[in-house]
């Protein structure tokens, strides 16, 4: 007999990809399933499709300590991708800290994933439990818009966050590499970066953000301060200053993506131009090596 097991919740993205019921076959002859089973942790491997690059060594050690004394309360999702191997979709912490923990197997929900699928779902779990700073978050967002075609509406449909926001972390991926890493560790936040993508000097911006500990209106107010359109286009020959539409600010962002640096267009009635901007000459060589192949 077939027999229906109720899902723990899980969201509208990732419930999707899983089907309304997660279903324990006995003879797999009708339809495809998900399955339940334990398996050897020597026997599974990171998925590449996991968004989240930092295990904090805390977290990874209350986790263990806590499947030695409960166990693994829930499943990893994976998918199998060969004889007796399988690849981890979503639950690479747990496996961490199963082998940590010494334990020699941990239970496994089997899903018969594609690529697209498997990378939706592992950036969707994460996504969903906050597990993922900003710009792993952005990063993920960016590898299936590269690797699948996806629209940035489409992806919104699919992992159920709204356009905006989709874009608006996207953004953050323009910054200066080191602006990037204070992000990732924590120093500053996404909402700073978000201000710091607009600074004339973002890196001395941020310094200033860590030094005296500024919120995100505390530096807003202090950016616009600093900034003074109509004096810098007048110097560069621009007369009038207009506000940019939101059509230019989406091909900013675009430019940017592409380029993997922060960009600005700025128009004056009859011309303009496109600022590139780098923080080192290894983003310079990025830039001119994107260029050659674009050539």
């Amino acid at each position: 007999m077939v027999k229906p097991v109720k899902k723990t919740s899980l969201g509208r993205g990732l419930s999707t990809l899983l089907g309304p019921d997660l279903i324990l076959n006995q003879d797999g002859t009708d339809f495809k399933v998900n399955k339940v089973i334990s398996i050897p942790l020597d026997a599974i491997q990171a998925g590449p499709y996991q968004p989240r690059k930092r295990f904090q060594s805390t977290e990874l050690d209350e986790l263990a300590e806590s499947i030695k004394e409960i166990g693994v309360l829930q499943p990893i999702l994976a998918r199998q991708i060969g004889v007796n191997r399988y690849e981890i979709i979503a639950g690479e912490r747990r496996w961490r800290a199963a082998q940590q923990a010494g334990l020699s197997e941990i239970p496994a929900l089997i899903k018969d994933f594609s690529d697209e699928q498997a990378s939706e779902a592992a950036l969707i779990e994460n996504v969903q439990r906050d597990d993922l700073t900003p710009l792993e978050e952005a990063r993920g967002y960016k590898a299936i818009i590269d690797k699948f075609g996806y629209t940035q509406e489409q992806l919104s449909t699919k992992i159920g966050k709204s356009r905006s926001h989709i874009a608006n972390t996207l953004r953050l991926l323009s910054l200066p590499e080191n602006i990037k890493a204070l992000i990732d560790e924590g120093k500053i936040s996404a909402g700073h970066g978000r201000i710091l993508l607009t600074s004339q000097n973002p890196e001395e911006l941020a310094k200033e953000i860590i030094e005296k500990k500024l919120n995100v209106r505390d530096v807003e107010k202090r950016n616009k301060a600093t900034r003074n359109p109509q004096e810098r286009l007048s110097s560069q020959g621009f007369s009038t200053y207009k506000p940019k539409d939101e059509d230019i600010q989406h091909l900013e962002e675009q430019i940017s993506q592409i380029l993997g640096l922060r960009t600005q267009i700025e128009l004056s009635d009859k011309s303009g131009q496109l600022i590139i901007s780098f923080a080192t000459l290894q983003e310079l060589d990025h830039l001119i090596g994107k260029l050659a192949q674009a050539s």
